[in-house]
């Protein structure tokens, strides 16, 4: 399973986006191996026209949805406190992405992103940066 961060999907879905992301994305998506989750939606959603928005809504309903639970939250903030401790302070967004990422045992895919880097490290993440 992978679960594709908002980066990623905004080079597959801008018309000039990198041609490596969209190859690897699209062929991911008709394995059905690829998978999202509410806070890469909201990201997504929150910066689309609302034609756009019905597009990508068919595009991600097809997509399996891993739902966050409270225990990540508490994860989370574990996380975010041992990284402030290493002075280093990612968006909550994007360590929300990787707890459950790192709970269903799913590599993230993001796109030049280095607070998955930082994050990465903390959490023994599979991970993989798609930016050449």
């Amino acid at each position: 399973m992978i679960l594709v961060d908002t980066s990623c999907w905004i080079e597959y879905f801008h018309p000039e986006g990198d041609g490596g992301v969209k190859e690897r994305l699209s062929t991911e998506v008709r394995k059905g191996t690829v998978a999202t989750c509410g806070p890469v939606l909201c990201e997504l959603f929150r910066g689309v026209s609302i034609e756009d928005a019905k597009r990508l809504r068919a595009v991600f309903s097809g997509l399996v949805n891993v739902r966050t639970l409270d225990d990540d939250w508490g994860t989370v903030q574990d996380l975010a406190l041992r990284l402030k401790g290493k002075s280093v302070q990612p968006p909550i967004l994007d360590m929300v992405l990787a707890v459950v990422c790192k709970r269903i045992g799913a590599t993230l895919w993001h796109f030049g992103d280095q607070h998955f880097h930082v994050i990465e490290k903390a959490l023994r993440l599979k991970m993989d940066d798609l930016k050449p």
